[in-house]
């Protein structure tokens, strides 16, 4: 519809339509550079490598997991990653992370940090928050999520896919992000 839509345009369509679509193409590579860049800059935190041992490894990592969207399936796993990594990995994340701000860092502490900052105040509600409501909220929301994935598999694929693409992912995920904690960082030797 868009390319139709710039088509249409009384003068300049080719023009804009260049530079359209090349914002496009920049705001993804951007996006890109800034995803690939935390898990670089925790690379290179942690191990003390080189910013280009950790951009290959980084790369070369992406790249294999990618080559699976570029298979005639790659939609199907898309659909089926997306869905369970949003509906569940991502539940899971935020969860935990009240969790992690709120009981271990302190969610006073917290406050009393963004109070001193910021033009915003927020008050002992905040504390409230992030400590009980947004956990229960996310929790409840997990359950129902993991409830509904068991009772009736997303979009209808088999269940071997639905374990690859879902919960065999998930565990993954948690099992390699548990690995990568433990190996010991450059200075811990």
């Amino acid at each position: 519809t868009y390319p139709r839509l710039i088509g249409l345009l009384p003068f300049g369509a080719a023009v804009f339509g260049i530079l359209f679509f090349t914002l496009l193409l920049t705001l993804g590579i951007d996006s890109a550079f800034s995803l690939v860049e935390a898990g670089v800059a925790g690379g290179i935190d942690k191990w003390k490598k080189t910013r280009l041992a950790v951009n290959l490894a980084v790369s070369t990592a992406l790249f294999l997991v990618g080559v699976i969207y570029a298979t005639r399936a790659g939609l199907m796993w898309l659909d089926l990653i997306d869905n369970y990594m949003t509906n569940i990995g991502l539940t899971f994340v935020g969860m935990i992370e009240c969790l992690a701000v709120g009981w271990f860092f302190g969610a006073g502490r917290l406050r009393r940090h963004v109070n001193e900052v910021s033009d915003f105040k927020i008050g002992r509600w905040w504390d409230f928050c992030i400590l009980v409501l947004t956990p229960a909220v996310l929790f409840y929301i997990l359950a129902v999520n993991v409830r509904d994935a068991i009772a009736a598999p997303y979009g209808g694929y088999p269940p071997w896919a639905q374990f690859a693409g879902g919960w065999g992912l998930i565990a993954f995920t948690v099992a390699a992000s548990v690995v990568l904690m433990l190996i010991p960082s450059k200075g811990d030797r």
